[in-house]
């Protein structure tokens, strides 16, 4: 028989507590998986005694999406790895949660999907996020969501601190596109130049509101209603930032209303 005091044996259930004060369970193996929950366990603290952990700093949901990345991680019947692929919703809690649980390819999986779905995330989306993991998930982002990044999704100290971070990024872009064979950012040599990031941004913004324009004027077309809501809150963010550089823009003319 177990002793009260001896750390719990391998096939036993752990019940992991969120900060909503909801008990979850999962097999001590899989507890295992992270060095912060095994130490808990394996340490005789109150926890392995009663084989109960608490989680105030976590969520709920993000215990649940945890608990299942640590099951697709590893299934214990097949002994099998299977693909995990993070709530986009709950991306950012779930890559904090895998910080604080010490998971680090949970962390990249979220990392990577932030950056995939970057455009669905609320204003101020990074505001606190570790500096490390905001410059993982920048580099990750497409030239629109660079734009809104920039614009919306970080506070003026963040954008401050992250300028160098962004301006790599554009260049990045730059670079990768010149080497596919087009003319981004027009003639002379940019690599060169402090300032290039700032005109491809522009060339990248110039051509993706005429591409996303040419869209809504054909869904127009076929559609009287179409709901132009969502464009027009990009031709927010992006028109003022061409406009600086006096641009043109026949490519924002869509209706009398626009």
């Amino acid at each position: 028989m177990q002793a009260i005091d001896d750390p719990p044996i391998v096939g036993e259930i752990v019940r992991l507590v969120s900060a909503s004060e909801q008990a979850l369970s999962i097999h001590t193996e899989l507890a295992f998986m992270s060095p912060v929950l095994k130490s808990a366990l394996q340490l005789n603290m109150m926890e392995s005694k009663r084989n109960i952990i608490y989680l105030p700093e976590i969520s709920e949901c993000a215990l649940r999406e945890v608990i299942r990345y640590i099951k697709s991680d590893f299934d214990i019947s097949t002994n099998m790895k299977q693909e995990y692929f993070p709530d986009p919703t709950l991306s950012i809690e779930t890559m904090m949660a895998g910080v604080y649980l010490d998971l680090p390819r949970l962390v990249h999986k979220c990392c990577l999907c932030i950056s995939k779905n970057f455009d669905d995330m609320p204003p101020l989306a990074l505001e606190y996020v570790p500096d490390e993991l905001a410059r993982k998930i920048i580099t990750g982002l497409n030239p629109w969501e660079l734009r809104y990044a920039e614009t919306e999704a970080l506070c003026d100290r963040r954008k401050r601190s992250f300028g160098a971070d962004i301006a790599a990024k554009w260049k990045d872009l730059y670079l990768q596109d010149k080497h596919g064979g087009s003319d981004a950012g027009g003639s002379g040599n940019l690599e060169n130049d402090s300032d290039a990031w700032k005109t491809q941004r522009k060339w990248f913004l110039q051509h993706y509101l005429e591409k996303i324009t040419r869209a809504a004027n054909n869904k127009r077309q076929f559609e009287a209603c179409t709901n132009l809501g969502e464009y027009k809150r990009r031709v927010k963010y992006i028109g003022p930032l061409l406009s600086e550089y006096n641009l043109r823009s026949e490519c924002l003319k869509i209706d009398a209303d626009t």
